[in-house]
């Protein structure tokens, strides 16, 4: 669905900048420090509200730090599941996985 990519190396005003608030919104108080702070190198892909989609490739500086962020995403999810409940598209949150290979974790909520 339409949506937008934001990455990692932006700078506010570009596009596909990530703004902290939102990092926030998303991952809750202090996500730059307590878990982006292990990523090296990130891309995130969030659909529209019209349809819920979301994508996080998350490239960890270190293979010991991936637990923690995926945690984070388990904790995404199930913001998710919550605020999509009494709607058709809570089974998408049910079915969200996250995937740890190497130093990157990928977080899928899919159609």
């Amino acid at each position: 669905p339409a949506g937008e990519i934001y990455h990692a190396g932006l700078t506010e005003g570009e596009k596909g900048y990530f703004s902290e608030q939102m990092m926030e919104r998303m991952y809750g108080e202090d996500a730059d420090t307590r878990f982006f702070s292990l990523v090296e190198d990130y891309a995130l892909y969030l659909s529209s509200f019209a349809e819920p989609c979301e994508i996080a490739v998350l490239r960890c500086y270190s293979r010991s730090d991936t637990d923690r962020l995926a945690e984070m995403c388990l904790e995404r999810i199930e913001q998710l599941r919550i605020s999509l409940t009494g709607t058709p598209y809570r089974t998408r949150a049910d079915a969200a996985t996250v995937h740890i290979e190497g130093r990157v974790v990928v977080m899928r909520l899919l159609p």
